[in-house]
């Protein structure tokens, strides 16, 4: 639900034209429904706000943290858990619901900031049967429990990019060797596959489009199911539709990776479809549903494990100016890897963007 405010006549600033939204009444008691529904006052290439700076310096500090654990973990030797099982990735400037990134992008050098949590129970149960339906082995949870952890930043630039990135934690309760015939279970700590995205508008207004890339790093300890060995590349369409009292957006998204297979289970590229509905309840609370699968494309044979599908369900809350909370539960749909019986997540977010902004952006689209 965005607020529909008449744009007013360009204004010059330091030899840029700019567009400002005018003030909207009683502006100084409207909490603001998202990091992208916000606005600094315009800046200029010879006076750029201190809060601009702060904000692309704390972003620049965290790519840089970033960077340093692209480095990986030791090398190991060789085993079959390198596996990725995290099928929750929130993007890193908020999005449309819990999953799916939002088509706009914050306002030239606003930044936001966030950390994020979800845990699953049993996300990756192995089985295999012979021809005839012979069970070989029976169901059984490879991982028993996983916690991920994340710390999330965003930059604006220009009005027509978002850069950002996640640094994942994560904790897993899972198999030593899930070919053995009865599992023993260990439980250890480390860094997740780190994750880069760029997001570049293509629509505005009610009904939005943006093209999104995301780069999952190889940081991660890929001997302990929190990782892989290689990269990972999701070029993606998101779209979202406001026609009223809800918002209704979808993401459609090609995974590629390195292929990788243990007797009952496969990983290779995959299409990503996700789609969900935000219904705000009052200005300072949203109630989002999404949905959420993933379909194997390029293996040698699709297995039931192998399309994991998950919903997820909770609310969105803006207890202060620039500040947001989300809260909500989930199942899998279809028991596949990273699509779980029971997730609970959370997440916190702080935008540098402080006052209302147009609904489509400046006229001129310049950021300036």
């Amino acid at each position: 639900m965005r607020r529909r405010v008449q744009k007013a006549a360009p204004i010059s600033q330091g030899g840029f034209s700019s567009t400002l939204c005018p003030p909207v009444q009683g502006a100084s008691k409207t909490i603001p429904r998202g990091p992208e529904s916000a606005t600094m006052a315009p800046v200029t290439w010879l006076g750029v706000e201190k809060r601009g700076r702060a904000a692309t310096l704390a972003f620049a500090s965290l790519v840089f943290v970033a960077a340093l654990g692209t480095t990986g973990p030791a090398a190991q030797a060789q085993g079959a858990r390198y596996y990725d099982m995290q099928l929750f990735l929130p993007p890193a400037a908020g999005g449309s619901t819990f999953t799916i990134a939002r088509p706009s992008v914050p306002r030239h050098l606003n930044a936001v900031f966030g950390i994020a949590g979800n845990y699953a129970l049993d996300p990756f149960v192995r089985s295999e049967t012979v021809s005839g339906g012979a069970v070989l082995f029976p169901a059984a949870p490879v991982i028993r429990h996983y916690a991920q952890l994340e710390a999330m930043a965003a930059l604006g630039l220009f009005e027509f990019l978002e850069l950002g990135v996640v640094v994942p934690v994560t904790i897993v309760d899972g198999a030593i060797d899930p070919l053995e015939a009865t599992y023993r279970y260990t439980t250890q700590a480390g860094m997740g596959d780190i994750r880069l995205s760029a997001k570049i508008p293509i629509l505005r207004g009610d009904f939005s489009l943006a093209a999104r890339f995301v780069a999952q790093l190889p940081s991660g300890d890929w001997n302990n199911y929190s990782g892989n060995e290689y990269w990972i590349a999701t070029p993606s369409a998101v779209v979202a539709w406001d026609p009223g009292p809800l918002t209704i957006s979808g993401e459609v998204g090609y995974r590629l990776r390195q292929r990788r297979a243990m007797p009952g289970f496969e990983q290779d590229d995959e299409i990503h479809v996700a789609a969900g509905v935000g219904v705000p309840v009052i200005e300072e609370l949203e109630i989002i549903a999404e949905s959420q699968l993933r379909i194997g494309v390029g293996g040698r044979e699709l297995r039931s494990n192998e399309v994991p599908w998950e919903v997820d369900a909770g609310v969105r809350i803006w207890p202060i100016r620039g500040l947001s909370i989300e809260l909500g539960a989930g199942t899998g749909l279809l028991a596949g890897y990273g699509a779980p019986p029971l997730r609970v997540f959370a997440a916190l977010r702080f935008a540098t963007e402080q006052g209302d902004s147009c609904d489509a952006g400046p006229e001129d689209f310049d950021g300036f």
